[in-house]
Parts: structure tokens; C-alpha cells; sequence
């Protein structure tokens, strides 16, 4: 009989912890399940571009969170602050146009200002076609210390409104890397025009390719986003399209461009500022100027791009003035 009920207990007892295990897994199973989507989502809340073209290995050259993702609380006045900015200016007819992109370059809370805005990049394209000479420079030793004949028989200065410093002379050789300078630094059209001849459309067409960018054509076509611009910013910080010394290079001519107003006027001067103007004249008197650069702000590089569009250049370049001056003013206010 003692048997019997030891027997009928024990079968309970397996019976009471089968029921216990079940009801354990039942319940790891529905975390592991929230687990997973929440994680598919968080997944979702950002895309990568990836350089293509390898076999075994997949790089990554740029992330970028998606308008999913949660937005970054340090950040939220701030942009309201930028915004309220650029509608004044709408609202007052200084300028017809204008797209703002912000991004902390270190954790990567950023927000953009009308996005779907797009513009006509001007001198901009000068960094993509850097970045074209100096990939073609990785692979071809002594490349830079080629020289090039400028013949002078075209001036593509005279289109411009803010004129280079110091120009090219005609008749005279230069190496490829000081045409590098004289484009980036002086923003001379005739140096960009050199080297534009001298590399193939492939090579300028790969750089785009890596920022997932459409290749920018002559007409209607020229135009791009102020957030698909700051991808070339972005991928020469990380280097990962360059090489460390080639993408150290770029920023380093970038960091010695001569124009001290717009994105400049508002930060200290011991700040090293890399940064790129553009500027150009359209049908009907429409002008456009814009600015990006990344400000070195100690701890906390931060990368500010600022697209313009009116009829008056000094009230598009007082745009540009009085967003980069908040930003700084509000970084400098959350880092010190």
C-alpha cells in the first residue's frame, strides 16, 4: 500500500514539473519571439551602404539611421531652433530655398531640415572628383607627381562670383596634386578642369557609386539632396572608401579652403573647420550657395551641410551665418 502512494506521489511530482517546464519554455519562447522582432525592428531603423564589387568580403562605408528610428532628446530644440531659422528667412524672401543636415560624427544623432529639397551642387563636385584622383592614386605610385600642362586657352573662372585667390598661369606645368590644392583650396574651375580631363568618367562614376549617389549630368539633372551630398563628408571622416592616408589627404586640403565667411564666421578659429562652398548662377537671376564642412569641435566633431537658394547672395550667405552660429552656440553649450 506504501508502495502504491509512493508511486502515485512520485507520478504527480513528474507530472506538477513536466507542467512547470512547459509552462517555462512556453514563456522563454514568447521573450525570444518579442526579442526578435523588437530586434528586426531596431534592424529596421537604419540602413547600411556597402561597397560592392568583392568576393569574399562586404565593407561597410556608410550608416545612416532611417526616420524610424527614435530621435536623438538632446537634439530635438535644437532642430526646432534651425528650423524656425530658415522659416524666417522663407517668410521674409531672403532666400527662396534652403535644406539644412546636421550629424554628430561620433555617435551619430543627427536631423536634416526639408530633406527632399534638392539643389545644384556647383563647386561642391570638386570633393567627389578629388576623391576620384586620389582612389586612382592608391594603385598608381607616383601618380600625384605627374605633371599637367594648363594652356590657358579656356578661362572657366569667369563664371564664378566668389573669384580664386590665386589662379593658374598659363603655359605652365603642375603636378596633379597641386591641381588637387589650387581645386580644393582656391576652388579654381581651370585646376578642376585639367583633372577632370585627365580621369576617366568610370573612376568619378565609382565614387558615387560608393555613396549610392546618381551621377550628377549636365541640365535638370544636376541637382542632389543636402543629405545625399554629406555622404561624401561622411565616408572621407570614416575612410572607408579612401584609404586612412589618402582620406587624411582629402580632409587636410579640404581643412585649407580660403573663405572665411558663411559656415566659418561663427566658429572660433582655433577650431579646424574641413569644409567646401559652392556657388552658382541660374536662369531668371535665381542664385544658389551652399557650404558643408565638419567643425572639429574637441570630443565632438560634428558635420553641418547648409543649401541656399535666392536672388541675393550676402542674404544667402547671412543664412548660412546665422544656422552655423546656432549650431556651434548649442554644441558648445552641450559639450563644455
Amino acid at each position: 500500500m506504501l508502495k502504491l502512494r509512493q508511486l502515485a506521489d512520485h507520478k504527480a511530482s513528474l507530472l506538477f514539473y513536466t507542467i512547470l517546464i512547459l509552462l517555462a519554455g512556453t514563456g522563454i519562447g514568447f521573450y525570444l519571439r518579442d526579442y526578435f522582432a523588437n530586434f528586426s525592428k531596431t534592424n529596421q531603423n537604419h540602413f547600411e551602404i556597402r561597397a560592392s564589387g568583392y568576393k569574399f568580403i562586404n565593407p561597410l562605408l556608410d550608416c545612416e539611421l532611417t526616420s524610424r528610428a527614435a530621435e536623438n532628446k538632446e537634439l530635438e530644440p535644437f532642430e526646432k531652433k534651425v528650423e524656425d531659422i530658415i522659416n524666417k528667412q522663407l517668410a521674409s524672401g531672403q532666400i527662396t530655398n534652403a535644406s539644412v543636415y546636421f550629424r554628430d560624427m561620433n555617435n551619430g544623432p543627427w536631423f536634416s531640415i526639408r530633406p527632399a529639397e534638392k539643389f545644384s551642387p556647383a563647386s561642391l563636385l570638386k570633393v567627389p572628383l578629388m576623391m576620384t584622383a586620389l582612389k586612382k592614386a592608391e594603385s598608381t605610385p607616383g601618380l600625384l607627381l605627374k605633371a599637367l600642362l594648363f594652356t590657358g586657352e579656356a578661362d572657366y573662372n569667369k563664371m564664378q562670383n566668389i573669384y580664386p585667390e590665386k589662379t593658374l598661369t598659363p603655359g605652365k606645368f603642375y603636378t596633379i596634386e597641386a591641381l588637387l590644392e589650387s581645386m580644393i583650396v582656391y576652388s579654381d574651375n581651370n585646376a578642376a578642369a585639367l583633372l577632370e580631363d585627365y580621369f576617366s568618367a568610370d573612376g568619378l562614376r565609382d565614387v558615387y557609386k560608393a555613396a549610392s549617389i546618381k551621377e550628377p549630368f549636365a541640365g535638370k539633372d544636376n541637382l542632389i539632396s543636402v543629405v545625399a551630398y554629406s555622404r561624401f563628408f561622411r565616408i572621407l571622416f570614416n575612410a572607408s572608401y579612401l584609404n586612412k592616408a589618402m582620406s587624411e589627404k582629402a580632409l587636410g586640403y579640404i581643412a585649407k579652403v580660403e573663405l572665411h565667411d558663411g559656415l566659418l564666421s561663427s566658429i572660433p578659429g582655433d577650431i579646424l573647420v574641413a569644409h567646401k562652398f559652392g556657388e552658382e548662377m541660374r536662369e531668371q537671376g535665381i542664385k544658389q550657395l551652399h557650404e558643408c564642412g565638419i567643425a572639429y569641435y574637441p570630443g565632438h566633431p560634428y558635420l553641418l551641410c547648409i543649401m541656399t537658394q535666392g536672388k541675393d547672395f550676402e542674404e544667402m550667405d547671412d543664412t548660412v551665418k546665422q544656422v552655423s552660429e546656432l549650431v556651434y552656440a548649442e554644441v558648445d553649450q552641450q559639450y563644455k
